[in-house]
């Protein structure tokens, strides 16, 4: 991110107007109950004033990113189907890999996914984690966007650079009635759909998924929280909560979970291929949910398939990674040796659980680590040092600046870019699972003299 002179706008903005700014922050701390909340272990998330800015380059970027990473596993996708090959490196378990060509009636394979990036200490652009399934961060993205378009500095800041946020949310919403009218059309469901928002209760964020809920109605569908457990099923297929027909389901229910946990998922997958309900969410996304991907995009059995372009695309963008296990045995050794060098990983982790830097590690720590998982369940990515930011915030009623990493979440719907999440933390890694990380709004700029975004 190249945003230096409208950080230090930014500032001496907040510095200047340093009443203003811790007011506006209060006042967003006693209404944010008002906007929706969101928790994270029973706590606020926590918040850093200042947003992360972004260049009209960098939307150009995150744009031809997307089209980048799209390109690459829609061929996987169809290599996955025709080639063995290829199908044996994903080693899926078979209860997973049976399902994933349930027919679904859609224009792209992949209607909402979440590319989660983060800049490199040389200021380049990489490939951390694909979430092809859900929408989480969405809602704390509304809420710290209209916190900061309400702000004094944000008012100042307009004086000098023309600003905008993504209303993301909405974004989603029209994406998924966009893909409900085709089959609003083509299989006779009604024109404003009774949609179920489903995942399992206790993983639920049940305000983010109230505010989706939120967004669908004032879109004139009617909408519902619910678990899988709360579905039923007539004897056409048609799906069913509480005696209610479903047309549409927002699957934000991790696919292995929904499949090895719920009980009916056999009727569900049928309902579902046979058209008796539009799903987004699709089971397919569990070739990319999952962390193996990263190593079979580095392998040379995929690599005789891709373009040169594509394979510059991933050594550019993807932190070079290998399966843990008989295969990579050569590499066994130096990767012991040279623990401040690598990142291990489970492949059906997230959340950035399952995730283990060397460099945290004793020598002989590290070696009993590798060594208890080095298996096909594990990967084995190079380590690569997050950039360090400097950022301004609210500590005990004074501006502060601080030192942070940041992960940004991009958004894409029906494979087009469509909004931002970022976390920040100085840890190794930063997750979404705990409340230790914060969390901070996105805001793309431009001169007043350059083009519109």
């Amino acid at each position: 991110m190249n945003n230096e002179n409208i950080v230090r706008l930014f500032n001496e903005i907040s510095n200047s107007y340093k009443e203003s700014f811790l007011k506006d922050y209060a006042a967003f701390i006693k209404n944010r109950n008002k906007m929706g909340n969101v928790y994270i272990k029973n706590k606020p998330f926590k918040v850093i004033q200042q947003p992360n800015f972004f260049g009209v380059d960098e939307l150009d970027e995150f744009v031809r990113f997307g089209k980048g990473v799209f390109d690459i596993v829609n061929k996987i996708y169809y290599l996955y189907n025709k080639n063995e090959e290829i199908k044996n490196l994903f080693n899926l378990d078979d209860s997973i890999s049976g399902y994933i060509n349930t027919p679904q009636d859609y224009s792209v394979n992949f209607p909402i996914a979440r590319l989660d990036i983060f800049y490199t200490s040389e200021k380049e652009l990489m490939l951390c984690e694909i979430n092809a399934d859900g929408a989480g961060g969405l809602h704390k993205d509304t809420i710290l966007n209209s916190y900061f378009n309400t702000s004094k500095v944000c008012e100042l800041l307009k004086k000098n650079y023309k600003l905008q946020t993504f209303d993301a949310i909405s974004g989603l919403v029209k994406n998924c009635l966009d893909i409900y009218s085709n089959f609003n059309i083509k299989y006779g469901f009604p024109k404003n759909p009774n949609i179920g928002i489903l995942n399992f209760q206790e993983t639920n964020n049940v305000e983010e998924s109230m505010t989706i809920k939120k967004y669908f109605e004032m879109a004139g569908a009617r909408a519902f929280v619910i678990a899988p457990d709360d579905l039923s099923y007539d004897n056409d297929g048609a799906v069913l909560y509480n005696g209610t027909q479903l047309h549409m389901i927002f699957k934000e229910a991790i696919n292995e979970r929904l499949i090895n946990e719920y009980n009916d998922f056999n009727k569900f997958i049928h309902s579902m291929s046979h058209n008796k309900i539009c799903v987004i969410g699709n089971i397919k996304s569990e070739l990319f949910d999952s962390k193996i991907l990263f190593s079979i995009l580095h392998s040379e059995k995929l690599s005789k398939y891709l373009t040169d372009d594509e394979l510059s695309f991933i050594r550019k963008y993807i932190p070079y990674t290998i399966s843990a296990g008989s295969e990579s045995e050569r590499l066994y050794e130096e990767i012991i040796a040279k623990r401040h060098d690598y990142v291990l990983k489970c492949v059906d982790s997230y959340q950035s659980r399952g995730v283990y830097v060397g460099k945290a590690f004793s020598d002989k720590d590290w070696i009993k680590l590798i060594s208890t998982n080095w298996n096909n369940k594990h990967i084995i990515q190079k380590y690569v040092e997050t950039a360090i930011n400097t950022y301004t915030l609210s500590d005990n009623n004074d501006i502060v600046s601080r030192e942070f990493k940041t992960i940004v979440g991009l958004f894409y719907y029906n494979e087009q870019f469509s909004g931002l999440f970022s976390r920040a933390g100085s840890d190794f890694f930063i997750t979404g699972a705990n409340n230790t990380d914060y969390h901070l709004g996105n805001v793309f700029y431009s001169d007043p003299d350059r083009r519109e975004f």
